[in-house]
């Protein structure tokens, strides 16, 4: 979760400068800075003998624009084969919506350059079944607007379920974002999901 160490205002979250930036030159900028330190903090990771991967969100501009390939190559240069695939490129399911051919067509290369992807916000586009045949993203994030609510509102918990079934469908690996309770991971596990991410586990650390 990025931040910008602001010389005013202090430490600032993204909300409040990443819908600023975004459609400007400095979307690819922070994009590729973002890649780039993801890159080398995975290689650290790797040299400490540490498993873990690391997801990115993706600018919508960035991941459209002309250049993405190119950047997410030149990031990986010096990234051996046998880690890229620690390296996750969220994709908003909105962005997919945008420009389809040019999202297929950018989510191949990442698979290409050994990079996994992420289809974030699940269920809050419009995305057909069709589209989620042919995007070949190896996993789905339930957006946490379901997640959050899903033990007291009925259409919440069945939409999660959809989603589930779904995902176990099409092998796609599943993660559930806004885990805030025992009871909402304990409801998850018991529907078949068996990744999580939330306040329950942890706040945003540095």
């Amino acid at each position: 979760l990025i931040r910008w160490n602001h010389p005013e205002d202090g430490l600032l979250g993204p909300g409040h400068f990443l819908d600023h930036i975004e459609y400007t030159e400095y979307a690819r900028k922070v994009g590729n800075f973002v890649l780039g330190e993801a890159i080398k903090r995975l290689q650290e990771f790797q040299s400490n003998g540490l498993p873990y991967t690391i997801s990115v969100n993706l600018s919508p501009s960035h991941f459209l624009g002309p250049g993405f390939r190119d950047d997410l190559e030149a990031a990986l240069c010096d990234c051996p084969v046998a880690i890229r695939s620690h390296l996750i490129l969220e994709v908003l399911e909105t962005t997919a919506l945008d420009d389809t051919d040019r999202v297929l067509e950018n989510v191949s290369a990442c698979r290409e350059l050994g990079v996994d992807v992420s289809l974030d916000d699940f269920g809050t586009g419009y995305s057909s079944l069709d589209l989620f045949r042919r995007l070949a993203a190896q996993e789905i994030k339930i957006d946490r607007s379901f997640v959050f609510d899903m033990l007291d509102n009925l259409d919440s918990d069945m939409i999660v379920s959809a989603i589930i079934s779904l995902s176990k469908s099409f092998r796609r690996r599943l993660v559930a974002e806004g885990i805030e309770s025992a009871e909402v991971e304990a409801k998850l596990i018991e529907l078949g999901c068996e990744l999580g991410q939330g306040f329950f586990y942890s706040k945003p650390l540095p």
